[in-house]
């Protein structure tokens, strides 16, 4: 195991589409439950994983600081802990995912699909989220100052105990949801 996931994590960092291809391959090949903690606390910095198939990966405290997953599929991925500053998680997918306690200051959240998120005490300071789906996310003490919201569905999303100071809500839906 420890082979296969250097050779996944060597495939992932050479940041070329085929490489990437073949390391989701990889991933999808060792889904087994005892292997899915393959890439905890993986360093994936700065890595180029566009448009990759990683659902159900757990990546728990793993360090994808600048990395591009931009229309990634991440649904029910478990990336706890993660440092996730400035990347690009444009349009992806997170439906289900938990980025419970992750670091996302400054991402680029936009068009992504967090629904049924978990987000608790995560840090999205300054993280541009403009027309995301956050609809039931659990945002339970995250800090979203200074986060760009404008347009964003948070339709029974809770929000309690969630810092807002500073962040930009114009046109974002807040039905039904949970605040203090």
């Amino acid at each position: 195991m420890v082979e296969a996931r250097a050779r996944i994590v060597e495939l992932l960092r050479s940041s070329t589409q085929g490489h990437t291809q073949q390391a989701t391959e990889l991933i999808r090949a060792m889904a087994l439950p005892e292997q899915k903690a393959i890439l905890h606390c993986a360093n994936l910095k700065s890595v180029n994983l566009d448009g990759a198939e990683l659902r159900g990966l757990f990546l728990d405290g793993a360090v994808l600081w600048r990395a591009t997953l931009e229309a990634a599929r991440l649904e029910a991925a478990r990336i706890r802990g993660a440092d996730l500053r400035g990347s690009n998680l444009e349009a992806a997918d997170l439906r289900g995912a938990d980025l419970t306690d992750s670091d996302l200051r400054g991402s680029n959240l936009y068009l992504a699909r967090l629904d049924a998120a978990v987000l608790a005490r995560a840090d999205l300071r300054g993280a541009r989220l403009m027309d995301a789906s956050l609809r039931g996310a659990d945002l339970r003490g995250a800090d979203l100052t200074q986060a760009d919201l404008r347009g964003a569905d948070l339709r029974e999303a809770d929000l309690r105990d969630a810092s807002l100071q500073g962040a930009r809500m114009q046109d974002a839906n807040t039905a039904g949801c949970l605040r203090d």
